[in-house]
């Protein structure tokens, strides 16, 4: 890979990680608050734990998350708060807050699928690499859902494929924002985030006051690229190798993977812009990203000038239309062609 500055190092960052409790806030086959029967634990990470529920008075499954003792109950409540004023197909829905034996929780909709991370998997695992039509399709929804959180005045901040659900009829939903701000604290806050999908001015600190948007611009363009090419743009040892390639190295070109044929030059000077160091010289929304990936789709060159959209973007169904390489998700969150017996 080509560097910049050969004497670049890696800054020391704080990843906000929190080490999780020994202890489950709830227990398999409770009944919290008289009404969702605790049925499993879907994950749990840095902030806290997400449990499959079953809600007992509307007869239908929901998810509920609760933050560790060590994060507060006030930052799923605050996530609560922020999923609940975006409408979107993107957004999971947010039924209730509650309270059961001191442990705040939230509840939600219960979106089945599988992650994109999972996808990805499954796909390299399969040999078959996706289609320009398909990633284009799964770029599209994701902008238009990012578009519609940034319209609300928030940056999401670990944008990453275990954070994007694929779920039925084509619908592509952000998860866990545990760690996202409003975008004007941006500035101020330390950083947070996933190593690879990083984007150069958080681990150095220089998110400029109005510029946490593009942090999700960065995110996204990594998505992108690993969509392309099977894997992400930068790797290492450790993360502080990673951060130093995100300061200071080019990613390979898609081009070398993919034939510049097809659209595929397009869209590799697209995620170069979506990848650029500089903050300023990616595009600067993702409504205007997602014109970007119509351009590409039409067949027509991405604008490589940065430039505000002089058009409004169509309104997003939230949805992807997938190609016939692309397996389909059945309600039940099974990729058809993957069931088993």
């Amino acid at each position: 890979m080509r560097k910049r500055d050969d004497q670049v190092t890696a800054p020391t960052l704080r990843m906000d990680a929190v080490e999780a409790p020994s202890r489950d806030a709830f227990a398999i086959g409770a009944v919290i608050a008289g009404t969702y029967e605790i049925r499993g634990i879907l994950g749990h990470g840095g902030m806290g734990q997400v449990y499959d529920a079953y809600d007992l008075r509307l007869a239908r499954p929901v998810a509920i998350k609760v933050a560790w003792p060590t994060v507060g109950a006030s930052a799923v409540r605050t996530e609560a708060q922020a999923l609940a004023a975006i409408r979107h197909p993107a957004m999971v829905a947010v039924y209730a807050c509650g309270e059961h034996q001191g442990t705040e929780f939230v509840v939600m909709e219960r979106v089945p699928g599988v992650t994109l991370a999972e996808h990805l998997r499954r796909r390299a695992n399969s040999g078959k690499p996706f289609g320009l039509a398909e990633i284009l399709a799964i770029l599209s929804a994701l902008a238009e859902g990012l578009g519609a959180v940034h319209r609300a005045g928030i940056a999401h901040r670990d944008v990453k494929p275990d954070n994007v659900m694929l779920a039925p009829a084509g619908r592509v939903v952000l998860m866990d924002f545990g760690v996202f701000l409003p975008e004007f604290a941006m500035s101020a806050s330390g950083a947070s985030g996933s190593p690879a999908y990083m984007a150069p001015e958080t681990i150095s600190g220089a998110v400029s006051s109005g510029g946490g948007f593009l942090v999700d611009v960065y995110a996204f363009g990594v998505i992108a690229y690993e969509l392309a090419s099977g894997d992400v743009p930068f790797r290492g040892r450790t993360a502080g190798e990673i951060f130093v390639q995100h300061l200071s190295s080019e990613p390979p070109s898609l081009q070398a993977v993919r034939p510049a044929g097809e659209g595929w030059g397009g869209f590799d000077a697209l995620v170069r812009r979506l990848l650029a160091k500089d903050p300023f010289e990616r595009p600067q929304s993702m409504d205007e990203v997602a014109h970007q990936l119509r351009r590409v789709s039409d067949g027509s060159a991405p604008v490589s000038v940065r430039s505000p959209l002089s058009a409004p973007a169509p309104v997003s169904s939230g949805r992807f239309v997938a190609a016939e390489t692309s397996p389909l998700v059945d309600d039940d969150g099974v990729m058809r062609g993957q069931r088993r017996g």
